[in-house]
């Protein structure tokens, strides 16, 4: 016969151990409704930079700038206030410090076309070593590969979103 007194005990134990691991579920349902905010992010970014010019002169360059800066600006301002549940908040941070960067080097850029006006000074600027094609390249390239890294945490998770890691910006 079973002793009740036990099987209460053993009913609060597995009840207390249930309330200390948390439900699964609600992480998983946690986790799902983050990255699909990270991915409407990233869709209405994509949907702000679509037709921009090409920068190649001075003058739509500044146009490119102009278009580009407040999306990602207001992209970044968006992905900074999301909080994210734990398996993503390495992956998240990272994905913000580097957009944060790439925003900063392409608001500097931006900054100096507006005070450059002849086509060396541009070509000058295309190869500056700080604020150039180069360093914007390279720093491009961590925002991808953290954008791939923060992809790479919702997949693993079975979590089924495009974070558009593959476009620029």
């Amino acid at each position: 016969m079973i002793n009740r007194r036990w099987l209460g005990a053993s009913l609060a134990i597995l009840l207390v151990a249930a309330a200390c691991t948390g439900d699964d579920g609600d992480a998983s349902d946690d986790l799902l409704s983050y990255f699909e905010q990270v991915e409407q992010i990233s869709i209405d970014l994509d949907e702000t930079n679509q037709g921009l010019p090409q920068t190649t002169d001075i003058e739509s360059a500044r146009i490119f700038f102009a278009a580009v800066n407040p999306g990602a600006e207001t992209a970044l301002d968006q992905l900074s206030s999301l909080i994210p549940p734990g398996a993503a908040q390495a992956s998240h941070d990272r994905l913000v410090e580097l957009r944060g960067q790439y925003l900063a080097l392409n608001q500097d850029i931006a900054e100096r076309l507006d005070i450059i006006e002849t086509t060396e000074e541009f070509t000058a600027l295309a190869s500056d070593q700080k604020l150039g094609i180069e360093p914007q390249n390279a720093l491009g390239d961590q925002v991808q590969a953290a954008c791939d890294d923060h992809q790479a945490v919702a997949d693993s998770e079975g979590i089924d979103v495009s974070l558009r890691c593959d476009t620029e910006g």
